[in-house]
């Protein structure tokens, strides 16, 4: 399962890319950001 990021609720603390097990997630002008081709699926 791809998390879905919902921007107008983001905002942009970091606590979502501190936990990405592959790293594939960032913060992009202060809101999360995802490789969704990247993505594991792993559900965390």
């Amino acid at each position: 399962m791809i998390p879905k990021i919902d921007v107008f609720k983001c905002d942009g603390c970091g606590d979502c890319v501190k936990h990405c097990p592959p790293q594939i997630m960032g913060i992009i002008k202060k809101k999360a950001a995802l490789l969704v081709d990247l993505c594991e699926e792993c559900g965390i």
